[in-house]
């Protein structure tokens, strides 16, 4: 009895033993095919020679503060005039210091519904996101939402909040909501400009690259072709908004495996940057990014890392160290590093970019790096590490 029961036991456990082992091979299957394929569900895509995923920087048009757009108040201001040239110079710091006091200034004389506060609080809106902090962008695009309900003639102005309302729920991947405001965005452009608008188109552009997000890229290929229509033929070939249309427009190809395609858009859209914005330029530092992406591809990470480094440099310059675009740029200089075997600096760069990702809440962003690591000790050998990390990264896949 007691030698049937110690067989049954031992029977038993190797069947514990073999389950065991069957879900460690299924999962070293997945993390390799997750390395392999494109993920459905996330901005990051995997580059097309398998491994750690890349990260080309799309646009969203006019999320950007316009400088030529920006709201003057009715009621003259010191302390919002030197926010505006703060804005200029890209030294948000000290837009958001004087934006403040103007704004304190305008509701003790005017009160806290005076259109000039609402304008106070958009452009405080804007500089926040920028910033990448989009709690502190959101209070006060809702302040200022709820002075332009007082008012008949600011259609313009919720226009633009709706636009960076999309941009912001598209950046932390909540897709419905920002397909929402981007409708209401075409609706009133097309509506009220026209079809053949610059801002109609850039209301296309940021459409399309909500599809993009979606993987549709049929469909955003579609709406970026529309936007560079008008952009070409109304602002030129040498304008920086079809500049913009060109790097998406290259970005669609490069998730598509076109590399030379997505390559001679991104260099075209480089150029235009350079010349009209000068080489310390955000918009000019993603296409350093981006052009590193096509390096990468090829398999030239020191390269791409020359590329990385400069638009690094612009970034952290005018964003600081913990904007999500930043943990962008630290995402592929680890991929560079991954595609030079050094895998020790790959896993440093994408820690950095992990602290910067968890500090937004950008589940899905986490997602991609804990994946990343994964790979890593995979190809390292390391199963206990590898599944840890893959566990992590299913975890937030799944919204934790």
């Amino acid at each position: 009895m007691e030698s049937a029961i110690v067989v049954a036991i031992i029977g038993a456990a190797a069947t514990i033993i073999a389950a065991v082992i069957t879900a460690i091979s299924a999962k070293k299957k997945e993390i390799r095919k997750r390395s392999e394929s494109p993920e459905a569900s996330s901005k990051y895509t995997f580059n097309s020679e398998g491994g750690a995923q890349t990260n080309v920087i799309a646009e969203k048009g006019d999320v950007y503060i316009n400088m030529q757009e920006i709201i003057h108040p009715q009621m003259p201001s010191h302390n919002y005039d030197v926010a505006v040239r703060y804005c200029a110079q890209k030294d948000y710091k000290n837009a958001i210091k004087y934006l403040e006091l103007a704004l304190t200034d305008i509701v003790k004389t005017a009160g806290p519904y005076d259109l000039d506060a609402g304008a106070c609080h958009q452009v405080l809106g804007t500089v926040f996101c920028e910033l990448g902090q989009y709690e502190e962008a959101i209070e006060h695009y809702n302040n200022a939402l709820s002075v332009y309900a007082k008012y008949d003639d600011c259609e313009n102005r919720i226009d633009q909040i709706n636009n960076n309302f999309a941009v912001m729920y598209q950046t932390l991947g909540f897709y419905e909501k920002a397909d929402i405001y981007f409708q209401k965005v075409l609706q009133y452009r097309e509506t009220t400009l026209g079809k053949d608008h610059p801002d109609t188109a850039s209301a296309y552009n940021n459409l399309a690259e909500s599809y993009r997000n979606q993987n549709l890229s049929d469909k955003a290929l579609c709406w970026y072709e529309k936007a560079l229509d008008i952009q070409e033929r109304v602002l030129g070939e040498e304008h920086v908004d079809t500049a913009l249309t060109y790097n998406n427009i290259g970005l669609i190809n490069f998730n598509l495996g076109l590399i030379e395609k997505a390559e001679m858009y991104f260099i075209k859209a480089c150029k235009i940057r350079e010349k009209l914005l000068g080489r310390h330029d955000p918009q000019t530092a993603a296409s350093y990014n981006n052009i590193s992406m096509i390096l990468i591809a090829r398999n030239d990470g020191k390269g791409a890392l020359e590329y990385q480094k400069k638009a690094l440099v612009i970034y952290e310059n005018i964003y600081g160290k913990n904007h999500p675009e930043v943990a962008v740029l630290y995402n592929n200089i680890g991929n560079a590093y991954y595609k030079q075997q050094a895998y020790s600096f790959a896993i440093q760069w994408y820690e950095k970019a992990l602290e910067i990702a968890k500090k937004n809440s950008q589940n899905y962003v986490v997602s991609s790096l804990y994946n990343n690591i994964a790979v890593i000790y995979d190809r390292l050998g390391d199963d206990k590490k590898s599944m840890h990390y893959y566990d992590l990264s299913m975890q937030y896949n799944s919204g934790g």
